[in-house]
């Protein structure tokens, strides 16, 4: 992957959502991180859509100052980092919850609403459930109604 190209892409696609004041230091991993203006957050759904379009991973770095408050960067992986302690997930969106995260913010990041955390058991129990369902239930529609 051309990094210089993936640089300027992703930096023309945060011009069109207007950042346009952009800083990219290029790691020597798989990875550069961005700068937008004097440390602002990116909305999740603008790193979502970056994500999708270009293939690549952003991982949100925060640095807490006494005299400016909360400095955000991003690195970017062209290819995905290893995997660490995966953030948990809210169970409205499946999205990350807010800063800090969860469990000291249970709000969603993509619908802003209050939310527990994304279980993958519940999903499968849930599946097993709608499945047992459908194998219990007539194919007629004679159970509708009941």
């Amino acid at each position: 992957m051309d990094v210089l190209k993936l640089q300027v892409d992703v930096s023309t696609e945060l011009n069109e959502f207007g950042k346009n004041e952009i800083r990219i230091q290029t790691n020597k991993d798989k990875s550069f991180q961005l700068r937008i203006g004097y440390w602002e957050k990116l909305d999740y759904s603008i790193i979502k859509k970056i994500q999708d379009k270009f293939h690549i991973s952003f991982t949100e770095e925060i640095l807490e100052d006494e005299d400016c408050g909360m400095l955000y960067s991003y690195d970017v992986y062209w290819e995905l980092p290893p995997i660490e302690d995966e953030e948990p997930m809210s169970n409205c969106c499946s999205d990350p919850f807010t800063f800090p995260g969860w469990p000291d913010s249970d709000m969603c990041s993509q619908c802003k609403e209050h939310a527990d955390e994304w279980d993958p058991e519940e999903l499968e129990e849930l599946e097993e459930s709608l499945e047992s369902l459908v194998d219990n239930n007539p194919d007629d529609g004679s159970w509708v109604g009941r």
